[in-house]
């Protein structure tokens, strides 16, 4: 996975805008200028490390239900879609 500036990060309001903080308060990791924008650029870190984990477990509870399943093509769906977006926000290509 690729490294990325470690969470937590904080929200500052700046000039027409909103800055995004590591937890090293003069290292700003982005701008928003829309909170709705700001709040979900903080939440990166985080939504991430969620995402792998969901990910994993779904990966391990798919691999042990057999017979397959009628949910089999929607649970391969939901892989498919939360790889897709790891591997965006992590810049691992398929």
């Amino acid at each position: 996975m690729t490294t990325h500036t470690p969470g937590p990060w904080t929200i500052q309001s700046a000039r027409n805008a909103y800055d995004i903080y590591s937890d090293n308060p003069e290292r700003v990791v982005g701008r928003a200028y829309l909170m709705k924008d700001a709040r979900l650029f903080a939440a990166a870190p985080e939504l991430l490390a969620a995402l792998v984990l969901a990910e994993k477990q779904l990966r391990s509870w798919h691999i042990s239900t057999k017979p397959a399943s009628r949910i089999d093509v929607r649970v391969q769906e939901a892989l498919d879609t939360a790889r897709a977006a790891i591997a965006k926000a992590t810049e691992k290509t398929s």
